[in-house]
C-alpha cells in the first residue's frame, strides 16, 4: 500500500497578472515535485486580470473576493488537510483582503503556512487595528520569508521560532555566453511600470549622461500600469529628450524576453521597494550584470562589485555614475555576468528552490 501524502491546501495568487509572487505561485502549482510529494488542492487568491486592475477596486472586484473565500470554505468542508499554505499580502489594504482567509484556514487546520513575497507589515504593525488583526491572523502560524535579511520587517508580529526561509528560485534554460553583439542595447529595464521599481530614477540619470555627453542607449520593457501607462512613459522620455536613447518594447515573455536579457549588455533596476525580484535571477542565468539598489534580499543575489554595482537608493547622480562605469569596462562587465551565472546555478535554479520549498511544507507538518 502506498505512503499517504500529506493533504495540502495551496491558495496562493496564479498568473494573471503577471508578476514575482503569481509566477512563483505558478512554479509551486506545476512542479512534479510538489504534486508528487503533497496531495495538493488549489484555490486561485488572483482577484485582477491585468497589473492596472490591482489597485482599483469596486463592485465586481468586492464579488471576485467574497468568491475566493467561497472557495476556500468549500474545499476547507469537503477535506480534512494536514496544512494550508497561503500567499497572503502582509500590509495594508491586500492584507486586509487576504486575512479572511487566512483566519478561515486556521479554523479548519492547525498547520498553517504563510509565504510572504512582499514587505511593509512594519509601516503598518503600529496602527491599533492592524497590530490587532496582524497578532490574531499570524499567531501560531510558520511564515516563509525570502531572507532572513527581510525578518526585520515582520518581527514585531512573528517571533523567530515562527520563521522558515525559501528563497525564490527559476528555471531559465539557456547557454549562459556572454554577449557580443554590438547593436546590443547597452541597458534593459526589465519591469512593471511602476515608480517604485525606479523608473523615474533611472531616466533621470540616462538625462544626466545625456547632458554629459555620455552615448548609451536603453530598452524599457514592462506591463503598463494604473500608475504608468505607455503614453505616460513617452511623455517622461520626451520631456527629457530622450526619444533617440530610450525605447519602450512593452511587455515581453518567452523567446522576446530571452532574446532581451540575451542581447542586452547590463540589467539596471534601481528598485526602491523590493524583497527578492525575479528579473535579477534572470538576468544572472543570461550571464548579465546587474546595476540595482540594496533592497530587501537583492544583497543575497547581486555582490557589489563582483557580479553587479550596488546604487544608493533614488539617487540618478549615483546610478548615472555607476552607468557610466559599466560603460567604460567592458571586460569587466563580462567576467560580472559569468560570476552571476555561476551563483544563479548554485543557489537560485527551479530545482533548488522546490527542494527548499518541500522541506519547509515538511517542517510545518512537524508540528
Amino acid at each position: 500500500m502506498p505512503e499517504r501524502r500529506p493533504k495540502v491546501l495551496f491558495v496562493a495568487t496564479l498568473p494573471p497578472p503577471v508578476h514575482g509572487a503569481a509566477m512563483m505561485g505558478k512554479c509551486i502549482h506545476d512542479s512534479s515535485v510538489v504534486n508528487g510529494t503533497f496531495d495538493a488542492d488549489w484555490v486561485n487568491l488572483s482577484t485582477s486580470r491585468s497589473l492596472s486592475d490591482v489597485s482599483r477596486f469596486g463592485l465586481a472586484k468586492a464579488f471576485s473576493v467574497l468568491a475566493v473565500y467561497g472557495r476556500v470554505l468549500l474545499r476547507l468542508l469537503g477535506h480534512r488537510y494536514d496544512c494550508c499554505y497561503v500567499t497572503a499580502t502582509c500590509y495594508g489594504r491586500g492584507f486586509l483582503k487576504d486575512a479572511p482567509a487566512v483566519l478561515l484556514c486556521k479554523l479548519f487546520c492547525r498547520n498553517v503556512v504563510l509565504h510572504h513575497h512582499n514587505k511593509g507589515m512594519s509601516l503598518y504593525s503600529g496602527r491599533p487595528f492592524y497590530r490587532w488583526l496582524m497578532r490574531l491572523v499570524y499567531r501560531g502560524t510558520r511564515v516563509m520569508l525570502l531572507s532572513e535579511k527581510l525578518y526585520d520587517d515582520v518581527s514585531a508580529i512573528v517571533s523567530r521560532e515562527q520563521v522558515l526561509t525559501c528563497p525564490n528560485g527559476i528555471d531559465v534554460p539557456v547557454s549562459g555566453q556572454v554577449r557580443s553583439d554590438p547593436a546590443a542595447p547597452d541597458f534593459v529595464f526589465l519591469s512593471n511600470l511602476l515608480a517604485s521599481k525606479g523608473l523615474i530614477v533611472l531616466l533621470d540619470a540616462l538625462s544626466s549622461l545625456r547632458a554629459e555627453g555620455v552615448a548609451c542607449n536603453c530598452v524599457i520593457a514592462g506591463a503598463e500600469s494604473a500608475e504608468i501607462d505607455a503614453d505616460c512613459l513617452s511623455g517622461e522620455i520626451s520631456s527629457r529628450g530622450l526619444d533617440g536613447t530610450v525605447a519602450y518594447a512593452g511587455p515581453v515573455y518567452g523567446m522576446s524576453k530571452e532574446r532581451l536579457l540575451s542581447s542586452g549588455s547590463v540589467l539596471v533596476l534601481p528598485t526602491m521597494n523590493d524583497c527578492q525580484p525575479l528579473v535579477v535571477l534572470e538576468a544572472m542565468a543570461h550571464s548579465m550584470p546587474v546595476l540595482t539598489t540594496c533592497q530587501g534580499a537583492v544583497s543575497d543575489m547581486v555582490d557589489d562589485g563582483v557580479n553587479g554595482l550596488m546604487t544608493a537608493q533614488g539617487d540618478p547622480e549615483d546610478l548615472a555614475e555607476k552607468m557610466k562605469w559599466m560603460l567604460g569596462h567592458p571586460e569587466e562587465r563580462k567576467r560580472m555576468g559569468m560570476r552571476g551565472r555561476a551563483l544563479y546555478e548554485g543557489e537560485f535554479t527551479e530545482d533548488t528552490f522546490i527542494r527548499r520549498f518541500c522541506e519547509c511544507i515538511g517542517k510545518a507538518l512537524e508540528r
